[in-house]
């Protein structure tokens, strides 16, 4: 059967995780449910450290085989998971264009959806901007380009194009309610142990799993809160929604019996927003066959969490996870951020943890260098970090994205360090990124790690504390990796 579309997954910015790209996943799923032949192409499987230097040889040809053994293809698609992938994704584009040029490139994500006005003026070789989700965006454009759809009109919403050398916009007016719809992923293209790195072998692995790759997966969209610097809802929507139990079931076992995976990472930003819904998830897990371990990428929610729930999360095969506290100082984290968080909950989940499952590995957040930061914050934080026993601390400077109130603030009040005029062209946590294949963030020079200038603090004074934060850090991890590889705590 001829193949009709070809969806890319640039090489990631830096050296980890090495995972399969959801978004890449279910874009292809959707493509194949409505009768569309296509391939998936990874170069974080392609691209190694070892053969980084020889990056632009590799795309190009690369591509041209593919191209060449394809030519009745219509549509390439480029995911960009970050903002610092962009540049990765034009560069595609271009080259995509320079030799291919009937074929249209289609890119989305968080970058896109906030530029595509910039992006589609600037950047000729990009034909289709989708906006937010992309499923029945990236269906629809196939439609469109294998002549099932009449014309443009009938695309999707979502969708933004040149037009006349004007920029036309389907505007994002829908989200996709009923994520039942999306079914179960198809991994048929997918070779897991491609996505296996030798830093997998030091992973804490308290169940002693066989790890061939650290799968993500997905069990809800969107988040039912409104920190003031985050912006999933420009992607995802303003509404959450969780994926049926017996569908995560299903791909969970796929995977498990199928493909020997016993590693996961959840990687909502919401994933226990609705208690009910999160018992039944991880009793169905625990209550299984399968014998899985996972960690929870993004912060959990310590304001959903009691102690029911925890031990169920725990006996479902929770080793890892990260907590979202984001400041000590209670003013910046429910005033200005706007998490609604008390001291009582987060020492009360905490603790739990510590007392009752010391062999699951806590790790909590912390983010420096908001506008209303100040000595006494800072010192907030160092002091509540300082009270838990056994938790690894990691503090991230804050970089403001569009959008987001945050932004607004930044932009209204004049607090940034930088010029933002050309964004549109990179994220501003690339301009920090100074190559692939080293984790250099400790290594910014003061001038480019604060992206902000808060209102009553020096960078100077800022940079102090930061420097200290890392400093309990670095003991933290010492003392947690000695406590929890002395002995088998499971």
């Amino acid at each position: 059967m001829e193949k009709q579309f070809l969806i890319i997954t640039p090489l990631r910015i830096v050296p980890l995780p090495l995972e399969p790209s959801l978004a890449s996943l279910s874009l292809y799923t959707q493509a194949l449910k409505n009768g569309f032949n296509g391939d998936l192409l990874d170069f974080n499987t392609i691209i190694t450290e070892h053969n980084v230097s020889d990056y632009d040889n590799i795309i190009e040809a690369t591509i041209d085989q593919w191209l060449s053994s394809n030519p009745e293809v219509r549509l390439i698609g480029i995911s960009i998971l970050y903002s610092a992938l962009f540049e990765r994704a034009y560069k595609i584009a271009k080259f995509i264009k320079k030799k291919y040029n009937d074929v249209i490139v289609a890119i989305g994500g968080h970058h896109p959806t906030i530029f595509y006005k910039e992006i589609l003026e600037n950047c000729h070789e990009i034909d289709y901007v989708v906006i937010g989700e992309g499923e029945e965006q990236f269906v629809s454009l196939l439609k469109m380009l294998t002549q099932k759809m009449q014309n443009k009109d009938d695309l999707n919403n979502g969708i933004a194009y040149l037009s006349k050398g004007r920029v036309t916009v389907k505007e994002k007016s829908s989200y996709i309610q009923d994520l039942a719809s999306l079914g179960v992923t198809n991994y048929n293209q997918v070779d897991f142990r491609k996505y296996f790195s030798p830093d997998m072998e030091t992973y804490y692995n308290p169940k002693k799993h066989d790890i061939i790759c650290a799968m993500p997966i997905s069990t809800s969209r969107a988040c039912p809160y409104s920190c003031n610097f985050c912006g999933m809802k420009d992607v995802m929507g303003p509404k959450f929604r969780n994926r049926p139990v017996e569908n995560i079931l299903e791909e969970l076992k796929i995977l498990y019996y199928e493909h020997d995976i016993r590693y996961f990472r959840i990687t909502d930003d919401c994933c226990t927003a609705v208690k009910k819904r999160a018992m039944k998830l991880f009793s169905a897990i625990a209550k299984s066959d399968m014998d899985i371990s996972f960690e929870f990428m993004q912060g959990l929610s310590i304001k959903t969490l009691d102690e029911e729930l925890i031990d169920a999360i725990v006996e479902a095969g929770m080793i890892r996870g990260g907590l979202a506290i984001e400041s000590g100082s209670k003013y910046l984290r429910n005033k200005i951020m706007n998490k609604n968080l008390s001291d009582e909950k987060i020492y009360n989940v905490i603790n739990y943890f510590e007392k009752k499952y010391p062999h699951v590995w806590i790790i909590i957040f912390f983010l420096i260098g908001l506008p209303e930061e100040t000595v006494e914050t800072l010192e907030a934080n160092i002091s509540m970090i300082r009270k838990f026993k056994m938790v690894y601390p990691i503090t991230n400077v804050i970089v403001p994205l569009p959008g987001t109130i945050l932004w607004d603030q930044c932009v209204k009040d004049d607090l940034f360090r930088i010029s933002i005029q050309d964004i549109w062209k990179e994220s501003l946590w690339a301009q920090s990124t100074k190559s692939w294949c080293s984790d250099n963030s400790n290594d910014f020079e003061t001038k480019d790690r604060y992206i902000i200038q808060p209102y009553n603090l020096s960078i100077e004074q800022l940079d102090e504390y930061h420097t200290k934060l890392l400093d309990i850090q670095n003991e933290a991890m010492q003392k947690v990796v000695q406590q929890k590889l002395k002995k088998d705590q499971w």
